[in-house]
């Protein structure tokens, strides 16, 4: 089950009459049932039980029955990123598997299920015995599986009614998964990354801590390589036809007595890094290991750069661009004096204080964030956002005017709507 729907009355004691219709179906009127092939019906009620255990009940308590608070209890939505490397699948692909739990076909269904549970709560908007309207809604536990930020965001946009967006990583479905296990549905693993708005909830809520909350799996502690497992790239487990090879190396997330060696013959599976999984805090344990800001930029611009050109190169079916010869010399190392912390993990130049060599910049305009973003090192500025915004978009200045089409061939307003498709695929911040 994706979560736990129910409708709790504290009042008095006793159980039965119904007085007040359930604007939806609870399992008060009916269950759902697992048959012995796998399948589900639907199956009758779960009628109320008057517990005497305290007191006897009353013969006219149906007339008496009054509800103190009337809430919704959510839990284990267990809203997973079915693609992240962190995952799991592995344990049930070892010579002896861990366990034959890790891996669920239905994952890729959580946010929807979830929200399916959240619409119905909305519906069974008060007490079925009282007809008192339902006070607030309270989420138990594992709201996410693998305590992950892009989990954690996604369920409280759910419980919020935003949008969300199930898919991670590289665009359309990068899981373990080599294709869907009902032939009814041939393109359900694609179709569940498409992004959806939540109807939200229509009370107020609230939220406890789970173990699938703060612990990755549920189980482990979170560690450096735990984390860097969860930003990286590649996973080893794929779940088809058969079960994959685990191929994490030893260090990573089980000691060295619970590890699994490669095998050659099954090469880890490469997937592509996600904006989601990456936090601030990830951004401060690339200082801590020393890496320095200004480097951090320098690489972000080269990047930046390449990921731009080779896209624009594979959209017009031509072969990417050679790299550029590198230059021989040695790097400034000039840092900006007036780079100042503000909005960024990193230091920035603010708007209207880019003097002395800095000055061309920000082309004497007020600078937006996304401008600002890699100006400690004000060349990749030049080199990543100048030459690129040039290139792709039009000139800065003529950015600035919603009637200017920068001499294309296409309106203002259609390259604003391809560049805002574009950004949104690619999970760009703003």
């Amino acid at each position: 089950m994706a979560g736990c729907l129910c409708v709790l009355i504290a009042g008095a004691c006793g159980g039965g009459g119904d007085d007040a219709e359930p604007a939806v179906p609870t399992t008060l009127e009916q269950t759902i049932v697992l048959q012995p092939d796998g399948s589900f019906l639907l199956g009758p009620g779960e009628p109320h039980v008057v517990r005497t255990e305290l007191e006897a009940a009353g013969a006219d308590r149906a007339s008496n029955r009054r509800s103190l608070v009337v809430f919704h209890h959510l839990a284990d939505f267990r809203l997973v990123d079915e693609e992240s490397p962190l995952r799991s699948e592995w344990l049930e692909s070892c010579p002896v598997p861990v366990t034959a739990s890790a891996f669920r076909p239905h994952e890729t269904l959580s946010l929807q299920a979830a929200a399916g549970v959240l619409r119905a709560a909305n519906e069974a908007n008060r007490s079925p015995v009282t007809g008192r309207p339902v006070d607030f809604a309270i989420h138990t536990g594992n709201a996410a599986d693998n305590a992950q930020f892009n989990e954690q965001r996604w369920f409280i946009d759910l419980m919020d009614g935003r949008p969300v967006t199930p898919d991670t990583g590289a665009v359309g479905y990068d899981g373990v998964q080599e294709e869907t296990v009902l032939d009814e549905y041939p393109t359900l693993l694609t179709d569940a990354q498409a992004a959806f708005v939540s109807e939200g909830l229509d009370y107020p809520w609230y939220v406890v801590a789970g173990n699938r909350d703060l612990l990755a799996q549920g189980n482990f502690s979170r560690t450096a390589a735990s984390d860097s497992l969860a930003v990286g790239g590649a996973w080893g487990a794929i779940i088809g036809a058969g079960f994959g090879v685990f191929i994490l190396q030893e260090t990573a997330v089980l000691p060295p007595a619970t590890a699994f060696r490669s095998n050659p013959l099954h090469p880890k599976n490469r997937i592509t890094t996600d904006p989601g999984r990456l936090s601030k805090d990830w951004y401060e344990r690339l200082l801590a290991a020393g890496v320095e800001d200004t480097h951090y930029i320098e690489a972000l611009g080269v990047v930046v750069r390449t990921v731009s050109i080779d896209s624009f190169c594979r959209g017009l079916g031509i072969p990417p661009h050679p790299l550029p010869t590198p230059i021989p010399g040695e790097p400034s190392r000039r840092r900006p004096p007036q780079a100042q912390m503000d909005a960024a993990w990193v230091p920035m130049i603010p708007s209207g204080q880019e003097t002395g060599p800095d000055a061309d910049i920000y082309w004497g305009q007020p600078a937006p964030n996304v401008l600002r973003a890699m100006s400690l090192v004000p060349d990749e500025v030049r080199a990543s956002i100048h030459t690129l915004i040039v290139t792709h978009y039009m000139e800065f200045a003529q950015t600035m005017d919603p009637t200017s089409n920068g001499g294309r061939a296409i309106s203002r307003a259609q390259i604003e709507l391809l560049a805002a498709r574009v950004s949104a695929l690619n999970q760009c911040f703003y």
